[in-house]
């Protein structure tokens, strides 16, 4: 906890500093309810309210900086699949990850950063761990691929990489818009203790995002993800493997200031 307060706080002054000296900054939140809670092909836990704030400080035309917070609240008190007992609703985890971007050219941008894994909540999963992580990201006549290295140097030794591809389309003039997201993902030595190191495939995903804008950064809409899973990211009890669909409903607002 006090690595999370002292982060916090170094952020807080040199996002501080950052916005009086550019002016620049802007806002992104969201939330709502799905299904499942699903994370890296692994299922956290059933209906549960998730939950991200974003903050952004534009220093220079190629540089920002960025803090966010992502949390998960269990709303359902269903045990996973496999499990016996009743599960526990409540706060599960947070997230908090702090990244650099630089932007040096129209169509090509490098991101670096530290994440925070708070999982001592209602359904301890782990230890807390933490990564750092580094990635390129481009955009191709409206295509967005990226990829992505994460190191975890603290509980979960080992590497996660992950190769993305968005992009958002309009429906129309109805207001709405359609987001799609694709990513693949592989573990590289990972391990957790003295359990043996893994390598090879961890999960796929493909999700659309469908959005209405009822006024200028306010949107709402369904969100349907789709999960595809290896067997090394399921949970010894979590059951048979399988594709697994996440439907959900979902709030966002962004905004500068």
């Amino acid at each position: 906890m006090k690595r999370i307060l002292w982060s916090c706080a170094l952020a807080g002054a040199v996002f501080a500093t950052a916005a009086q000296a550019a002016g620049n900054a802007g806002y992104d939140l969201s939330t709502g309810v799905y299904t499942d809670y699903v994370y890296r092909g692994t299922l956290r836990a059933q209906t549960s309210l998730l939950s991200e704030a974003t903050a952004t400080w534009k220093t220079t035309r190629t540089l920002s900086l960025n803090a966010r917070v992502v949390n998960a609240t269990v709303l359902s008190t269903n045990p996973l699949p496999g499990k016996v007992g009743p599960g526990t609703s409540g706060l599960l985890e947070d997230r908090y990850d702090l990244s650099a971007r630089y932007k040096p050219f129209k169509n090509v941008g490098f991101t670096a950063g530290w994440m925070y894994y708070d999982w001592n909540k209602a359904r301890p999963v782990a230890p807390d761990t933490a990564e750092v992580y580094g990635g390129i990201e481009t955009n191709w006549c409206g295509w967005h691929p990226s990829a992505y290295v994460f190191y975890d140097y603290s509980k979960q030794i080992g590497l996660y990489t992950a190769a993305t591809v968005a992009r958002s389309f309009a429906v129309g003039k109805t207001g709405w818009s359609l987001d799609t997201f694709g990513a693949i993902g592989f573990d590289f030595g990972n391990r957790s203790g003295n359990a043996p190191k893994i390598n090879g495939l961890r999960n796929g995903l493909v999700s659309f995002d469908m959005n209405y804008t009822l006024t200028k950064g306010v949107e709402f809409g369904p969100r349907v993800d789709i999960d595809f899973p290896a067997r090394r990211a399921l949970d010894p009890n979590d059951g048979p493997e399988h594709i697994r669909v996440v439907p959900g409903l979902g709030f966002n607002c962004n905004g500068t200031f």
